[in-house]
């Protein structure tokens, strides 16, 4: 276990001590209870001059779906910090949008945003995680800078949550 490294603390504050090596392939499961607790510029960090593929728990239903009036009340707001930029609060201003709707521009805007880092095909990589009652809580998202990482993820994503595989899967 010499090559594990526990750093306590918040992970935007602690990001630079992790020592990670520019060398290699690595994997970063973004796992926030809620999009206050990672910035977007500590995604920027990580992906860095690394070839690190991202699995991101992205909260659209229980984050900002919720939440979404309190981060229409001011400029610097948690949602902004999480998505890494304001250009969706400018759009939202700008004309009435239905809650699908802004989700959307929110979704679109963080993809783009990851795509400025490099990674590709990050639009395709979603797996929406519902309640029993069928509601959304959150996606997993799927970033690589390879098209390797790709073809893997949408290689898992033809298995179901019981092993079940599909054929008509994409």
């Amino acid at each position: 276990m010499e090559d594990v490294k526990v750093i306590p603390g918040d992970c935007n504050a602690m990001v630079d001590q992790a020592g990670m090596p520019k060398a290699g392939l690595g994997l970063a499961f973004i796992d926030p209870t809620g999009i206050s607790q990672i910035s977007f510029e500590t995604i920027r960090k990580l992906a860095e001059d690394r070839q690190i593929d991202l699995i991101i728990n992205f909260n659209e239903g229980m984050g900002i779906r919720m939440n979404l009036h309190q981060y229409t009340q001011s400029e610097t707001n948690a949602l902004s910090r999480f998505v890494g930029s304001t250009g969706w609060m400018e759009r939202y201003r700008q004309s009435p949008m239905s809650f699908d709707q802004v989700c959307s521009e929110i979704a679109k805007e963080y993809l783009a945003n990851l795509e400025q880092l490099g990674y590709r095909s990050v639009d395709s990589g979603w797996i929406p995680v519902k309640t029993d009652q069928n509601v959304l809580l959150y996606y997993l998202l799927f970033a690589s800078k390879h098209p390797k990482g790709n073809e893997f993820w949408h290689k898992i994503r033809r298995i179901d949550p019981y092993g079940q595989r599909s054929l008509l899967y994409p």
